[in-house]
């Protein structure tokens, strides 16, 4: 089968691909988790759906899904490799992936270009978080924002039997991040007890980033809002990030509390 290259032709292609049964639940369930995270490299498609298997693997069967337009690839940048998100490349999806989740969209024929860190890094900490609570699932960018009205981009949000915990990476992509318009937004989304937040979970570079943040964030904040900090690299090299007291709670009220687990927050 070849790649489609117009709306009619993807259809046909769909069609077929169900006729033969050539598509297995682990294929859809790759395409919905890029669909909620935007990208995913060849090493976090494999933790997902490969851990036992070897790379080639799990390689072999993406490669076969993008020659059906249902992923689109591209080589992972020498700067993202430094993050620890490979190996490459980097999948997201194709024409036919978009059709196939749903059947009416406009589809987007050129893909995303460029700025992949923040969706990778997300990416990457759902793949741990599953990895160790298979019942988790995950909120995409927009379906986060949408289901708390939020005026301000955030990562994603994590659902699981304990809680769930909105993420906020960008901290870690924009040196000029603005945190006072942050929690003026997170405020925003509380303001008049109109509804209540999860923990806000933000990601930073170092220790005297959380120092900072901290700070900021405590002298600005205005609402009910509680949020967890802690930095990138201790979470990456943590074994298991439920367990792991990583993280420092800024309670609404109160003084900030350290080394926190997810688990132990979200269990209360």
């Amino acid at each position: 089968m070849a790649e489609p290259k117009n709306r009619a032709e993807v259809v046909e292609l769909l069609a077929e691909l169900g006729r033969a049964g050539r598509l297995t639940g682990r294929d859809d369930l790759l395409l919905r988790t890029v669909q909620e995270v935007e990208a995913l490299t060849l090493g976090q498609a494999r933790r997902l759906g490969w851990m036992e298997a070897a790379a080639v693997v799990a390689y072999q069967r993406l490669t076969k899904l993008r020659g059906w337009g249902l992923l689109r690839s591209t080589p992972l940048p020498p700067d993202i490799a430094n993050w620890g998100l490979g190996p490459g490349p980097i999948y997201q999806l194709g024409p036919a992936g978009q059709l196939w989740l749903s059947p009416t969209t406009t589809l987007d024929w050129q893909g995303r270009r460029g700025n992949w860190l923040e969706p990778l890094l997300g990416a990457a900490l759902l793949t741990r978080l599953v990895t160790d609570r298979s019942s988790l699932t995950w909120s995409g960018p927009a379906a986060a924002q949408s289901k708390w009205k939020l005026e301000l981009p955030v990562t994603g949000a994590a659902h699981w039997a304990g809680g769930t915990v909105i993420f906020h990476l960008a901290g870690l992509v924009q040196p000029n991040m603005d945190w006072a318009e942050l929690s003026r937004g997170f405020d925003r989304a509380v303001r008049g007890g109109r509804q209540s937040l999860p923990p806000v979970a933000i990601l930073l570079r170092d220790g005297a980033m959380v120092n900072l943040v901290s700070e900021l964030l405590i002298q600005r904040r205005r609402g009910p809002v509680t949020y967890l900090l802690a930095i990138w690299a201790d979470l990456a090299g943590a074994g298991d990030l439920w367990a792991a007291p990583l993280w420092r709670q800024l309670p609404p009220e109160g003084e900030p509390v350290g080394r926190q687990s997810l688990a132990g927050l979200t269990s209360r």
